[in-house]
């Protein structure tokens, strides 16, 4: 795969807005065609601040470090330009997912009177979690181990279905859409969280962000322990995400929660548990993501095995 590259704005031609400046760290999100490499583009404009105080130098590293992995959306290209309010400019273009968000089909669902099938949300649960794993342990090693020793680990902070993108690749139409998790506006990275630690154990008083703390985490899919986190806060919002799909709603927890999750009967126990076990209010208690892997492993085993036992209509 060749590298993301500094990219010039005379080389892209705006194709439509998908989102305005309503983000908590963007100026806009738009679809753009590269007349260099032929291709579409997802364009997302930061904000001056983000530009002059770091956000989006540290957005851009995220993804960097993150690039390749088939189920995170891929940095195509940056610009950041810092200088006066008529000089400063920042983007950083994206790989275009041609399905849209999870939350843009569980609307079209809801729409047509229609449900995920279980099959479906075991798709994509193993997608995204492979996403958060690859976030916080890096590319697999060997059979025998799973993290790099100079990998920086990756907390996301805002899972939610409209930051889950779909996309269906060239010669697969007739197969489930590949998943994707995107948008590391709100992302830290485990060292960086060390070194404030460090920081400002050295002096109190220094201008740095307390570790392993984030004021602006999406509160309706925030971690009971916000705005403190861990890495078992990304798996809180996988499990979260998921139950949107079960529930077949757009947004996070609320009172309701038990009572949904048992009207969706439909639905086999093992995946009901599984994202009850997701959403275990105390960290202490929540799956890892290793634990969480296998327990996806066993549950899509077991749905494919009842689907091949399904009698032929």
């Amino acid at each position: 795969m060749s590298k993301a590259y500094k990219m010039e704005y005379h080389s892209l031609d705006v194709v439509r807005e998908i989102q305005e400046s309503d983000g908590c760290n963007n100026e806009g999100i738009l679809l753009v065609r590269d007349n260099t490499r032929q291709r579409l583009l997802i364009e997302k404009r930061f904000k001056l601040y983000d530009v002059w105080n770091g956000p989006a130098q540290k957005e851009i590293e995220i993804l960097k470090q993150l690039r390749g992995h088939p189920n995170i959306t891929s940095i195509e290209g940056w610009y950041l330009q810092d200088g006066s309010v008529e000089e400063t400019k920042g983007s950083v273009w994206l790989d275009y997912c041609n399905q849209g968000t999870l939350s843009n089909a569980i609307d079209f669902l809801n729409e047509q009177d229609r449900e995920f099938s279980e099959f479906e949300i075991w798709h994509v649960f193993a997608q995204l979690a492979e996403a958060v794993r690859f976030c916080q342990q890096g590319p697999i090693v060997d059979v025998f181990s799973s993290t790099l020793a100079t990998w920086n680990p990756i907390y996301h902070l805002d899972i939610s279905p409209s930051n889950v993108f779909l996309t269906v690749d060239h010669g697969c139409e007739t197969m489930l859409p590949r998943v994707l998790l995107g948008d590391f506006g709100c992302s830290a990275t485990h060292f960086s969280q060390l070194q404030n630690g460090a920081i400002l154990a050295a002096d109190s008083s220094a201008e740095v962000d307390k570790p392993f703390l984030c004021m602006w985490q999406n509160a309706e899919f925030a971690a009971p322990e916000s705005p403190y986190f861990s890495l078992k806060s990304d798996i809180y919002q996988l499990g979260l995400v998921i139950y949107c799909m079960l529930a077949m709603r757009t947004w996070g927890m609320d009172a309701d929660f038990d009572a949904n999750l048992r009207k969706a009967d439909q639905y086999s126990e093992e995946l009901r548990g599984l994202v009850g076990a997701c959403l275990e209010q105390d960290p202490a208690q929540r799956l890892n993501i290793t634990q969480l892997m296998g327990r996806i492993a066993s549950g899509l085993q077991a749905e494919q095995r009842r689907r091949w036992e399904q009698p032929a209509l």
